[in-house]
């Protein structure tokens, strides 16, 4: 019965941060604040910064561009979180490499400005779902798909509105 719970609690959890999961993010049906968050749909190379360049992320990352293009008066930090597998030396760097690697493709590629957006990498710091939550389950080997879906829930790659300038 415990078990069945914390099974329950994951895939509500899952779905409530991965509710875009099957489609871009449509930033123009959405009004963004200050301190605002938004989640991307972006995949790195394992133990690299390298976004890969999947349907996806390349429609998130065009998408996003666009957003910033169009709404030159918002500053943002693109911030990137990781599971706790690993060092929090390790996890911290990764972290921040993954969300320089962003703030470069943007830079780069689109033309953003690079006041605009700030990479931030938190490493293992602010989990979701907290990894004591894993160790409480005693999950065996067959409950791998569980365990990897909590570290999904952790890893991953948002927007935040850090200020909206009016000119």
């Amino acid at each position: 019965m415990k078990k069945l719970f914390y099974i329950l609690l994951t895939i509500i959890i899952s779905k409530s941060v991965f509710s875009q999961s099957d489609k871009v993010f449509n930033y123009s049906d959405t009004i963004f604040s200050i301190n605002s968050i938004h989640r991307l749909d972006l995949n790195y190379d394992y133990n690299g910064g390298r976004v890969i360049k999947d349907s996806l992320g390349t429609a998130e990352l065009n998408e996003l561009a666009k957003f910033l293009i169009n709404n030159p008066n918002l500053y943002c930090h693109l911030e990137n979180h990781t599971d706790h597998r690993g060092s929090d030396k390790y996890n911290l760097k990764l972290s921040e490499y993954r969300a320089q690697s962003v703030v470069f493709e943007l830079i780069t590629n689109y033309n953003i400005d690079s006041t605009k957006v700030k990479a931030i990498g938190f490493g293992e710091s602010n989990p979701i779902v907290n990894m004591l939550f894993i160790e409480q389950m005693k999950l065996q080997n067959e409950d791998e798909c569980i365990r990897e879906g909590v570290y999904l829930v952790n890893r991953r790659t948002q927007l935040r509105i850090i200020d909206i300038k009016q000119h």
